[in-house]
């Protein structure tokens, strides 16, 4: 695809990690804080962080761990669910803006979707690649976000609908924290459901995007 096999294999381990760290976690925060400010809390926005700035939302470690490794997160978000006033309880508005993310991010990944169906179609085979490239880690990154384990973005969901359940678990969020990352770091396949459901999400994706192609071309007279 570039020509030499070291420059390829190059990209190929770099474009997945800028893809992650100049979009995914972007969208993925910028949602969060919007959501936040619609419910009340103004610190996103008095922190600077409601932005799509990638240099807003890098955490240092977590930057540094994704380029060496696959596992990264972005900076932790100043939010105050004390400031909620607009939520029916502050429990409500915690799911709320945990579901933002992972929605702005589904969002995000349908229209690099739609994006990728169009090239493919008319214009180049490795734009469509990268688009979809972007599209599949969108997918991902939005399920796991949503993994309800203590110490990550997710946790909220459970303590939405398990609150008992997680208040035991609370004293050993860090410690779960960790051991989770151990897992995933040595033994990737703990994560084989959420690539699975990545990969049928982005199929009807795909299969939407080809269809209201198909749909748009019909005035026209042409199958495209």
């Amino acid at each position: 695809m570039f020509g030499d096999s070291s420059a390829e294999a190059f990209y190929l381990w770099l474009l997945p990690k800028a893809i992650v760290i100049l979009l995914i976690f972007p969208v993925l925060q910028y949602f969060t804080c919007l959501v936040a400010c619609k419910l009340g809390d103004d610190s996103p926005e008095m922190q600077k962080r409601l932005t799509l700035n990638p240099l807003a939302h890098m955490d240092p470690l977590g930057t540094l761990l994704l380029l060496i490794s696959h596992i990264g997160w972005p900076k932790p978000l100043p939010i105050n669910a004390a400031n909620f006033y607009k939520a029916k309880d502050r429990r409500t508005g915690k799911l709320l803006i945990t579901l933002a993310g992972p929605a702005g991010l589904l969002i995000f990944a349908f229209f690099f979707v739609f994006i990728a169906t169009i090239s493919r179609r008319y214009f180049n085979i490795l734009i469509s690649e990268v688009f979809g490239i972007t599209a599949g880690f969108s997918i991902y990154i939005s399920l796991l976000s949503c993994i309800p384990i203590p110490g990550f973005m997710g946790e909220a969901i459970g303590e939405y609908f398990f609150p008992e359940f997680m208040d035991k678990l609370a004293p050993y969020r860090m410690q779960i924290f960790i051991v989770f990352l151990l897992l995933v770091y040595f033994s990737s396949h703990i994560l084989d459901p959420i690539h699975k459901l990545a990969d049928v999400i982005l199929w009807l994706f795909s299969g939407a995007s080809n269809g209201i192609l198909n749909l748009l071309s019909l005035p026209f007279g042409k199958h495209l």
